[in-house]
């Protein structure tokens, strides 16, 4: 079965007043850069809910990335290569590649 993980952001006026519900110390530019930087961390926007009758009031995003991404995500070959994984047989160890 699929697992997902989600992110819950507010937005006022161009800037990130909340990330899961943590107020931020400094507000974060909500701009392409940092939409950018969600995708490339694997979330994908799946709710908006903007009140156009109330305009200071924060829009609430709702962003969604696979768990499964969780365990994989910054590993890499090279890595695999500088830490081998060492096999647990107690009669000799062995470098395993894969």
């Amino acid at each position: 079965m699929q697992k997902w993980e989600y992110k819950v952001i507010l937005v006022r006026k161009g800037q990130v007043l909340r990330e899961n519900y943590q107020t931020l110390k400094a507000y974060q530019l909500f701009d392409i850069v940092y939409l950018n930087e969600l995708g490339e961390d694997g979330w994908e926007l799946v709710s908006c809910d903007v009140d156009h009758e109330d305009v200071g009031k924060p829009s609430t995003m709702i962003f969604k990335r696979s768990a499964a991404d969780l365990l994989t995500r910054g590993f890499s070959s090279e890595m695999d290569e500088a830490h081998p994984v060492r096999s647990a047989s107690p009669k000799r160890t062995r470098l395993r590649r894969e």
